[in-house]
């Protein structure tokens, strides 16, 4: 995330600001549709976000970045735990098999293209795999 530097996709310039900030400044429910049918995604989980890259420090983008990265590395942390516990008495190659399966799993399409630096949501709501 450090390395990748902050995101600039469609979703974050469309509707990913413009959620938390119409959701902190009282906005949400004054304009119609703004950005269309993503205008009304929970804002709640864009507020952290919102707040850091704003508010607390947004002369450090690629620190932004690096908190944006966190779930991401707790998802392959928690990933990898799984996947060794499961290995341990499967194999003689316990280790690498856990390995191999925990990149095999958190190297998908959507993790391939930037992922962990990028404001998408999907590694925060991926922790409902985990409970």
């Amino acid at each position: 995330s450090w390395a990748l530097g902050q995101d600039s996709n469609w979703d974050l310039k469309n509707y990913h600001f413009y959620n938390a900030f119409a959701f902190l400044s009282g906005r949400f429910w004054l304009d119609i549709n703004p950005a269309g049918r993503p205008s009304y995604y929970n804002p709640l989980i864009d507020v952290p976000y919102d707040l850091l890259a704003r508010y607390m420090i947004p002369q450090w983008p690629r620190l932004v970045a690096a908190f944006q990265g966190v779930p991401f590395g707790l998802v392959v942390y928690f990933c990898l735990a799984i996947n060794i516990r499961i290995f341990r008495q499967q194999t003689t190659l316990s280790a690498v098999t856990a390995v191999l399966a925990t990149v095999i799993g958190v190297t998908g399409a959507a993790t391939v293209s930037g992922q962990p630096s990028m404001r998408f949501t999907s590694p925060l709501l991926s922790w409902r795999a985990f409970t």
